[in-house]
């Protein structure tokens, strides 16, 4: 410690740790945590300059003051704890203060929880445990002709289904569990074991084996994910395996990947079951709402830009996976990206709505713009019922 500037950095430590977690958090709001290397430069200076000062004219003078006796020095530290409570309190029980934004910023923010609601009980594996599966389609107690089954992308494409499914009187189901790709024997490495993929997709099985009616099964997923080195929003890849001991690797997730929805489709058409592969939404590397809002407030460019010609490279491996299937198997495919890409440029907000609720999840909204095109594929698959009541 004798070297003089480890020795201050040591002296104004308290203070640099004090000050450098506001900047952080403020800096990537202001650029949403896209940081070149000049600004990270420029972080770790504004931290060490506002510690510095923060020692020298806040800290410093505190602990040389001899003058306040315990009682008055207790009550000044407790008022400021509480005056920082109350704010917190304040903050957290308005929500934010969202009044002190203008109203179309706001709206922008809160389509993050724009979603389809699908309530926990229909999610995940307990209902498949069970034998529960939630309805969605036209009502009235009449036997599911079609399921919906996939990871959190069913669940957000659902607005779609049980509109199409409403409008031609027909009755469907939904399973679906977040990060678990309509993959049969299939497991996530990246996951705990306790998120058991396999288990959710085979009680996802025994349960259309207990449902004659169904006739076609749409399978939904991110399937660009896992085949896909890199995530478009960037954070852990995806990790494919057959147990939980088995080395995380990517070679070993393509293969599987492929091996897994060959097995899913083979299954389902040996089960007499027509089967429809809808392809992925296009993904953006940041939230969607809450970029918007943000670059609404600050009147500046989104940066959210995804080509049509972005979007096939991401899913070419993919395409070329369901294309295989179509040719060996007959599968139906549909492609959400016709609709969503129209123009050349991939769609991600209309007439002020957001059509995603975050990166790569379609919010409602997003979600209802897609029903032509489910209505088509019921349509051409035969799919037909009785009188619509919507």
């Amino acid at each position: 410690m004798a070297w003089a500037p480890l020795n201050f950095v040591g002296r104004i430590s308290y203070s640099l740790y004090l000050w450098h977690w506001p900047i952080l958090v403020f800096w990537k709001y202001r650029t949403d945590g896209y940081w070149e290397p000049w600004e990270q430069a420029v972080v770790i200076s504004m931290s060490v300059t506002i510690a510095i000062l923060s020692w020298r004219f806040v800290e410093q003078p505190f602990r040389q003051l001899r003058s306040i006796g315990p009682f008055r020095g207790s009550a000044y530290v407790m008022s400021t704890l509480a005056a920082g409570c109350a704010a917190g309190a304040l903050l957290f029980v308005s929500q934010g203060m969202p009044s002190r934004m203008p109203t179309q910023v706001v709206a922008l923010d809160q389509a993050t929880n724009s979603m389809a609601e699908l309530p926990g009980a229909c999610e995940g594996v307990k209902p498949m445990r069970r034998g529960e599966l939630c309805s969605l389609g036209a009502p009235g107690g009449q036997p599911p002709s079609f399921l919906l089954w996939g990871d959190s992308h069913a669940h957000a494409m659902m607005p779609a289904f049980d509109r199409a499914g409403r409008d031609l009187g027909l009755s469907g189901r939904i399973a679906s569990y977040p990060a678990c790709p309509s993959l049969l024997g299939v497991d996530r490495l990246d996951y705990p074991p306790s998120h058991d993929c396999s288990e959710y997709n085979g009680l996802v099985l025994d349960e259309l084996r207990q449902m004659p009616s169904v006739k076609t099964v749409f399978l939904v997923s991110r399937w660009g994910l896992c085949i896909n080195k890199v995530r478009s929003e960037g954070g852990r890849p995806c990790y494919l395996g057959r147990s939980p001991q088995q080395p995380a690797t990517f070679a070993a997730t393509q293969l599987l990947f492929r091996q897994g929805l060959l097995d899913t489709v083979a299954t389902l058409r040996g089960m007499g079951k027509q089967v429809v592969l809808v392809a992925s939404v296009p993904e953006f590397h940041r939230s969607v709402p809450e970029t918007l809002a943000r670059a609404t407030y600050f009147g500046e460019s989104a940066g959210l830009d995804v080509s049509t010609a972005d979007y096939l490279s991401r899913q070419r491996a993919v395409f070329g996976l369901f294309d295989m299937l179509r040719a060996r198997y007959g599968v139906r495919i549909l492609y959400p990206h016709e609709i969503l890409c129209r123009t050349g440029r991939c769609q991600l907000i209309e007439h002020g709505i957001p059509l995603y609720a975050d990166d790569d999840h379609l919010s409602e909204t997003g979600a209802i713009k897609l029903t032509p095109l489910v209505l088509s594929a019921m349509r051409e698959t035969g799919m037909q019922g009785g009188a619509s009541g919507s």
